[in-house]
């Protein structure tokens, strides 16, 4: 991979592969503590065909020839990391939540006035280095504009994997796709770091319930801003609902893409950027990157995906190659 100026390979990574809670015992039995609709706890330390979930984006990561590293998880996950990879422990603080991770971080990394650091979640094993380039090529020509910088994986490259996950997407009008483990921000620039955590949770919106309870806890984030927010929320859920009803193959089906282009088209990206930029208190915005990688999108929040990943392997390794290959050529021609 070519690091595009003006990063290089001291660009700092934090890895977030922290825990609520991590359950007794051995960490490849953590499966077996679940619930019906539970996420997985220290996903990031499961075994994926021999090796740590970890592993893979550590080798992804080095592979893009970066090399100051921090992985921040609790401390007994942290001594499970082989000692092949050279990386600064940051042992997770009990109870931590996202924006107290990401806060915690930003005072453990040595960063410089107004220096970016790429921040990455450890369970994000299908990024690949080439959609890091991706990535950091739509940056850094935009440090200027904005302190943080989210990873979109566009909704066609994610239906590639679509045999093996079906995901709902955040559909808007200029583009449509899945979140992703990629951020690069300025943490000196960006004041709300709390704001993650209600941030975060929009991609389990899965239920009414759960969509109603998020805007009930940024309303007071957002103030004047609220109203707008909320509309633009609705036709996101609403739009959702539809890309659902879509997958069928009868009149339901038909229904569902007419309701999910419509809607579309209903919010701009640039109105979602304003409002992160609100919530996050971002001095100069908040921009989402289009990535052309689906990969990137996928994670392992639970046990199904897991068992995914583990019989198919090579056949969503051959999608990610794949799209690079595509993405290479792109960017040659």
């Amino acid at each position: 991979m070519a690091i595009p100026s003006p990063f290089n390979q001291d660009l700092k990574v934090l890895v977030l592969a922290g825990a609520n809670q991590v359950p007794a015992g051995d960490l490849d039995d953590v499966s077996h503590h679940l619930a019906e609709e539970t996420p997985l706890e220290a996903k990031s330390f499961l075994r994926l065909r021999g090796h740590l979930v970890i592993e893979y984006v550590l080798d992804w990561i080095l592979a893009a020839g970066l090399r100051r590293i921090w992985v921040l998880a609790p401390e007994q996950c942290l001594a499970t990391i082989p000692t092949k990879y050279e990386f600064e422990p940051l042992p997770q603080r009990p109870g931590a939540s996202l924006g107290n991770n990401l806060r915690h971080g930003k005072e453990q990394v040595p960063l410089e006035r107004d220096e970016p650091a790429l921040v990455v979640f450890g369970d994000h094993l299908l990024t690949t280095p080439t959609a890091l380039e991706d990535f950091l090529r739509f940056c850094a020509p935009r440090l200027h504009e904005a302190d943080l910088f989210h990873g979109l994986a566009l909704r066609e490259s994610y239906l590639e994997y679509s045999e093996y996950f079906q995901r709902t997407s955040v559909l808007m009008r200029e583009m449509a796709g899945r979140v992703t483990g990629l951020n690069l921000m300025i943490p000196d620039r960006i004041d709300g770091f709390p704001a993650a955590d209600h941030v975060y949770s929009v991609r389990k919106l899965e239920s009414f319930g759960r969509f109603t309870s998020l805007l009930g806890r940024t309303l007071y984030l957002l103030g004047s801003s609220a109203p707008g927010a909320m509309l633009a929320a609705a036709h996101l859920y609403a739009a959702k609902e539809f890309e659902k009803m879509s997958r069928h193959p009868d009149r339901r089906g038909a229904i569902g893409r007419r309701g999910m282009h419509w809607l579309q088209r209903q919010v701009k990206v640039a109105r979602i950027e304003k409002y992160a930029t609100k919530l996050f208190g971002a001095q100069r915005g908040v921009r989402l990157v289009p990535l052309a990688h689906g990969g990137t999108a996928i994670d392992v929040d639970f046990v199904d995906e897991l068992d995914i990943l583990e019989k198919h392997w090579d056949e969503l390794e051959a999608i990610a190659r794949r799209q690079d290959e595509a993405s290479r050529a792109a960017r040659s021609s």
